[in-house]
């Protein structure tokens, strides 16, 4: 559709402007490097700045005066240029888009140096090569758009599809190029050949004799039927390469100086996988080129061609990304994805009923890519993790093509990081335009079945955010169920018919269960989230951030004005054409899709703001660059002209600011160097193969060598001690442990800390109780359990743990940082003696400052609540150090500012693991401010300390491992020091209890 000329003045002015600042930065640019250094003179013998440091300002006015100068030369000339081109049909308004989005890569390189360290390091802005390729693509469009004004296709052939796939097919031949060698350097390790001058020259070679053949058909030179259809014939014919890239996936051969040719495994099972990916890219060439000579499309880059360079870019160079998941030291991050196919492959472990994974199914991908593709080590999983990321990005593509058109695609898929969640993020939006799309839209009955299967599929793959978008497409599901029962009730029957059918053989044969223990384990897990894995917003606001800490949290909590927007957006449209809902729903997927995806980010905000980390972008910034990138972006491609380039340059330039914290650096310079891209030891990293040195599970690789001396030690202790089909019980909370020791988790998670549930908590130990392992591995010194302990995440476990110590089950013993529980029979030296092993126990359970936890815990329950989560609520005998009796109140006691002493006796039989009391103070009414600290000492020498806040109070006297070492409290003393924002003070309501079962009942 094209636009009068006169919108060309309506706000698109600028593009000139900028264009011409692109063109005059780098006349300037280049000017100044080819300057030769030389000292300058002075007119006087005088001192100051220039002379001591031999500096001097030549070239500084030189740039300035250029820059100047080259912009507003080039300014003129491009004035000149779209004066030439100018019609009745909008060319100009087309123009100078078509120039603003030449200087896009220039914009995302300043939006990309406003961030400083530590996510941006010295020297910044030192690579130009964005605002170079910039100033490629001006030239191309002023060279395009000159010849054709002056050529013979000008009558035939409209602005868009003369310059558009003139301006583009170069481009994407020079990225064919790239592919070409990098798949050649991935497949027979050539990368001492392609080195990245000979990629560098082969790519300009390439451009310029494809934008050459563009120039001759735009010129009318070279005699064709329709000059049209020919440039699209040559973008689709250069695109040939593109499916290639594919290649890229593999990761870069090893540096030179090390023992084999590749760092990570490449098996036959995972190039047959990548072939059949480039298969399926020429495959989706020919359907591209047939409907281009059919007249179906007009299209001239596929999908296929989008997603290969996205390949390119965002995988070639095979750098590792910054996230725990990612990095082996991250012994409980990385485990998480480590462990959970190995153990349903091995083990049998089957999700959700043995082993509960943290974040859905998707902790199963790149292990099981890992030993169907590679071999199954430590050594595959990079290559697993590429391939399964790439799948997504290609996945994405596709679903992006189809959404907003080729071009956005692209520009949504390279502005869109590799997080650590990148599968689900992908997952989610490629579930939104599948139920927002038009086909599904018109035909109810076919939704619901397609809204049931995308939905289980969803939730499995990740089930907090998938719940949210089947939550989110309810109200649709409602209305498409109304409208079946009306209008095609047979239809909706045998849908009913089928979903009942795969829910009932689902069940029979074991996948419809794990739906369900799934959807238990949210159950149960979903209410603690917050409390559990929360960070408050007040710690960010303090943290010592690279630019202003105000600005940097509106960027990252963009998400949250682009759902209103998106309502915004999406409201007026529909009240404007007040359709039925119907006709809504079939005729405007665009409003759907806004509405959906803005009611989809108001369910995930308690998800999104319930942890914010205060040392990098967090869920926050990782749902904005999601949101604006694959949902933002997308829309913003179907606007009218003015608000379509305002909306694209606003959100590439937010995207830009952020990349930086995400460590995602776009550069077109690195595109020449992938092909000769080598994978080197990072961060004293040494080669390792794993089973000549005892540790099959590493095989062969780069890894450090704090991990394999501490895998070594683990291993061989637990090797000693256990028979190959045994296992134990590892409460350290390295997940990975269980990895490369090649054993089986023996309760519901690899790591105590996602068991905050008494649930999950109660069923471990019931297994425990079945079948004890030989062996718990308790934690490790110096850093013991951290401050999260085993008795305070998990207390229903660490009380089995220790009944089962105080049984004499098992004796504790030290194996270089390990501190295990043995059972005595498998011991073969004496046991250490008891006070050794108390003092290993004090040393691996030390209980951290408890701060806050006892106010706050007394906050959350009233009177009537306290029944949920106590039990054996019992009145001690409890008295003032240095008191009169005789001026003591009914249960409380008069307290000043300073010391205060109890002592307080437990009369009667059974545990008491919770000490509740409560203060009340005369002056201030703040209940979020501290006003003391309290401490408990207990008859064996332990003790707990803790702030002070008014209301009521409940102690975990349990934190302290010798409590749960003598399995009860006979007597302790609590020390209250009160401070004078308290004033006089009264603190009573002594009570001792002991925790509530999983269902309330006991434990």
């Amino acid at each position: 559709m094209t636009v009068p000329d006169n919108e060309a003045q309506a706000g698109l002015q600028w593009g000139e402007g900028a264009a011409a600042l692109c063109l005059g930065v780098a006349f300037a640019a280049l000017a100044v490097t080819q300057m030769p250094a030389a000292p300058e003179p002075h007119p006087a013998l005088v001192v100051g700045e220039l002379t001591f440091s031999g500096a001097g300002k030549r070239l500084d006015f030189l740039f300035v005066w250029l820059m100047t100068a080259g912009s507003l030369a080039a300014y003129f000339g491009i004035a000149q240029v779209r004066a030439l081109i100018s019609g009745g049909t909008g060319t100009a308004a087309r123009f100078r888009e078509y120039l603003v989005y030449c200087c896009l890569p220039a914009m995302l390189w300043c939006a990309q140096q406003v961030l400083g360290a530590p996510f941006a390091t010295p020297p910044y802005g030192s690579d130009l090569s964005l605002i170079w390729l910039s100033v490629l693509l001006i030239c191309l469009t002023l060279a395009a758009s000159l010849i054709w004004r002056a050529g013979g296709c000008r009558t035939h052939t409209d602005f868009d599809v003369a310059v558009g796939n003139a301006v583009t097919a170069p481009v994407l031949a020079m990225f064919a190029w790239i592919a070409l060698t990098v798949a050649a350097s991935r497949l027979f390790l050539l990368q001492d050949i392609l080195t990245a001058r000979f990629v560098g020259v082969g790519a300009a070679i390439t451009l310029s004799a494809v934008f050459a053949v563009g120039l001759l058909l735009l010129s009318g030179r070279m005699q064709v039927r329709d000059h049209g259809i020919a440039i699209r014939r040559l973008n689709l014919i250069v695109q040939l390469g593109l499916p290639l890239a594919v290649f890229a996936l593999i990761l870069p051969p090893a540096a030179g100086g090390l023992p084999w040719p590749r760092i990570a495994p490449l098996g036959a099972g995972f190039v047959s996988v990548l072939t059949l990916l480039m298969l399926a890219g020429y495959a989706c060439h020919a359907m591209a080129w047939r409907g281009l000579e059919s007249g179906r499309s007009s299209t001239a880059i596929s999908a296929a061609s989008v997603a290969a360079i996205a390949v390119l870019v965002l995988f070639a160079d095979g750098r590792p990304t910054p996230y725990g998941m990612d990095n082996p030291l991250d012994y409980y991050h990385h485990g998480e994805w480590l462990i959970p196919w190995q153990q349903w492959s091995v083990f049998g472990k089957v999700p959700y009923i043995d082993y509960s994974p943290s974040h859905g199914l998707v902790d199963y991908l790149s292990g099981m890519a890992n030993e169907l593709l590679l071999d199954g080590t430590l050594a595959g999983f990079p290559e697993a993790r590429q391939l399964i990321r790439g799948f997504c990005a290609i996945a994405a593509a596709f679903v992006l093509t189809r959404v907003a058109g080729p071009l956005p695609a692209l520009l949504a898929l390279l502005l869109f990081p590799v997080t650590g969640r990148y599968p689900i993020f992908v997952a989610i939006f490629c579930g939104l335009a599948l139920l927002t799309g038009r086909p599904l839209q018109q035909r109810p009955v076919l939704w619901l079945f397609a809204y049931f299967l995308a939905g289980t599929a969803l939730v499995l793959l990740a089930p907090g955010p998938g719940a949210m978008l089947v939550v989110a497409f309810a109200p649709v599901a409602l209305l498409h169920l109304v409208w079946s029962a009306g209008a095609a009730p047979r239809s909706l029957a045998v849908a009913v018919a089928a979903v009942a059918a795969i829910c009932g053989l689902s069940l029979l044969l074991g996948p419809g269960k794990v739906v369900v223990y799934q959807i238990q384990f949210m159950l149960e897990n979903r209410p603690l989230y917050g409390a559990v894995h929360g960070l408050d917003w007040a710690r960010s606001l303090a943290h010592d951030w690279p630019v202003n800490s105000m600005f940097w949290e509106l960027i990252r909590t963009l998400w949250l004005p682009a759902m209103l927007v998106l309502l915004l957006v999406a409201v007026p449209r529909i009240r404007q054409k007040r359709r039925s809902l119907r006709e809504l729903l079939t005729e405007d997927p665009r409003a759907v899709f806004a509405v959906m995806a803005a009611l989809y980010l108001f369910l995930v905000i308690p998800h999104t703001i319930g942890r914010i980390d205060a040392g990098g972008p967090s869920r926050g910034g990782a749902m904005t660059v999601f949101v604006l990138a694959l949902i933002c972006l997308p829309l913003a491609a179907h606007f009218p002209l003015r608000s379509r380039v305002a909306s694209v340059v606003g959100i590439a330039l937010v995207l830009g600011m952020l990349a930086p914290a995400f460590d995602h650096r776009l550069s077109f310079r690195s595109a020449f160097a992938v092909a000769s891209a080598t994978s080197g030891a990072l961060h004293g990293e040494m080669p390792v193969d794993g089973p000549a040195i005892g540790i099959p599970a590493l095989g062969r690789t780069l890894v450090s060598p704090s991990l394999v001396e501490r895998v070594s030690i683990l291993k061989a202790a637990l090797d000693g001690w256990l028979r190959p089909e045994e296992t134990y019980l590892d409460l350290s909370n390295a997940n990975a442990h269980y990895f490369y020791t090649g054993r089986a988790v023996p309760i519901e998670s690899g790591a105590f800390l996602t068991l905050p549930a008494a649930g999950m908590q109660a069923r471990s130990v019931t297994r425990l109780v079945q079948d004890p392992p030989p062996v718990l591995l308790l934690g490790t010194l110096p850093s013991g359990t951290g401050p999260f302990t085993l008795l305070l995440r998990a207390p229903v476990l660490a009380e089995w743990v220790f009944s089962e110590i105080r049984s004499g089950r098992y004796q504790v013993v030290q194996r270089g940082p390990f501190i295990f529980a043995i059972d005595g029979g498998r011991l073969d030296e004496p046991a250490p003696a008891p006070t050794e092993q108390t003092a290993l126990l004090l040393q691996v359970f030390a209980p951290p400052k408890l701060a806050r936890l006892p106010s706050v815990w007394g906050g959350s329950f009233g009177d009537s609540d306290r029944a949920v989560v106590l039990r054996h609520v019992t009145e001690p005998h409890v008295e003032q150090v240095g008191a009169d009796p005789a001026k003591r109140a009914q249960g409380s006691f008069d307290i000043v500012p300073g010391q205060s002493r109890f002592t307080i006796a437990h009369e009667r039989e059974g545990a008491a693991n919770l000490l509740i009391f409560e203060l009340t103070c005369s002056a201030g009414k703040d209940r979020q401010r501290s006003v003391g600290s309290g401490r408990v000492i207990a008859e064996h020498g332990g003790y707990l300390e803790f702030d002070l806040q008014p209301g009521a109070h409940i102690v975990p006297l349990d934190a302290d491992p010798m409590t749960l070492l003598q399995a009860s409290v006979e007597g302790f003393r609590l020390e209250l020091a009160l401070d004078q924002h308290c004033g006089a003070g009264i603190v009573g309501g002594f009570r001792l209890a002991a925790r509530a079962g999983p269902h309330g009942d006991g434990q």
